[in-house]
């Protein structure tokens, strides 16, 4: 125990709030600077790893280096904090392996957190720049200041900026081609704008898909209980059997499942407009009853009594106590 309470523990992390100084960070930095987002701001791990990674990124974009997705810095970040985690856990135990986990842990904490490319070697760097980041990788970086390189274009900037110079051609002449069209008369007006209308592909509509779902059909797949899916493979089968083609017709199933939604409101109506008696004439009504052997709501049958009302020939169901 006494050797416990004496015990030095070389890998707590004091917080940072800013990473300073003109070179890469190492892992004790990175670490350092992670940890004061949770334990100063109150943020959340997710977000602060986000925040440490924005700050990662805009360090590393003093160099030519191609970095990480900053997702990809992300989890590590994540996964540096966890390991220092489980580290911190176990750090009143005395055993060789702790001891072991606990002296590799702080080595590691002082070489580069290294967020480049595993192949960034083989992309277009300098020399100077390619013995920098192998330095960088192999040796401690606590002293190590970034050099002035010479900032590279990315190749897809200058892609880009090569489309924004032909977009901006292109407009100018467009722009040209109509000032020319409102300074002639008409008669060369309308012939140069059906010229310059030829030039512009029309946009073209796509062809409407015929619906088959109709009231009837919804609720003869309703009655046999059929599901969406089950349905489209019914209908794709009939459609295969006839002159229609299946591709002229939306049959998917969400286009069904819609269709039947509508439907069932629309025999709903139909239902409470034809059972309207005449409440001004003196109407009988006529009330039946039967039982009914139904499914109950714990999954076994019992005898319930179903009340039907009954006038002008039409029957509706009151309800099933």
């Amino acid at each position: 125990m006494d050797g416990a309470k004496s015990k030095n523990y070389p890998f707590i992390i004091t917080p940072i709030k800013k990473i300073v100084g003109n070179r890469l960070p190492s892992k004790r930095e990175v670490l350092g600077y992670f940890l004061y987002f949770p334990n100063v701001n109150k943020k959340t791990i997710s977000v602060s790893a986000s925040m440490c990674a924005t700050h990662l990124i805009e360090i590393w974009s003093k160099t030519n280096i191609l970095i990480k997705h900053t997702c990809h810095i992300v989890t590590r970040i994540k996964k540096l904090h966890t390991k220092w985690m489980n580290v911190n856990k176990n750090k009143n135990r005395i055993s060789t392996t702790q001891n072991n986990d606990e002296a590799a842990f702080v080595e590691s904490l002082n070489y580069l957190f290294d967020i480049s490319l595993a192949n960034a070697l083989n992309s277009d760097l300098s020399k100077e720049e390619k013995d920098f980041l192998v330095t960088q990788r192999e040796m401690d970086c606590s002293r190590t200041v970034i050099p002035n390189f010479k900032k590279v274009i990315p190749k897809n900037t200058r892609s880009n900026n090569k489309k924004v110079i032909e977009f901006k051609e292109l407009e100018r002449r467009t722009g040209k081609k109509l000032e020319s069209l409102s300074s002639t008369d008409d008669s060369s007006h309308n012939t140069s704008h059906s010229e310059f209308e030829c030039d512009i592909e029309k946009p073209t509509t796509s062809k409407t898909r015929l619906k088959i779902m109709t009231p009837h059909l919804t609720s003869a797949l309703d009655r046999t209980n059929v599901s969406n899916r089950n349905a489209t493979y019914i209908l794709a089968a009939i459609l295969t059997n006839s002159d229609t083609e299946i591709k002229d017709v939306s049959i998917s199933k969400d286009t069904i499942r819609r269709a039947r939604i509508s439907d069932r409101k629309i025999i709903s109506e139909e239902i409470l407009n034809l059972f309207k008696p005449h409440c001004t004439l003196m109407v009988t009504l006529g009330l039946h009853s039967d039982g009914k052997m139904l499914p109950s709501d714990k999954k076994y049958v019992v005898d319930r009594l179903a009340v039907i009302v009954s006038v002008d020939g039409n029957t509706k169901l009151l309800g099933v106590p």
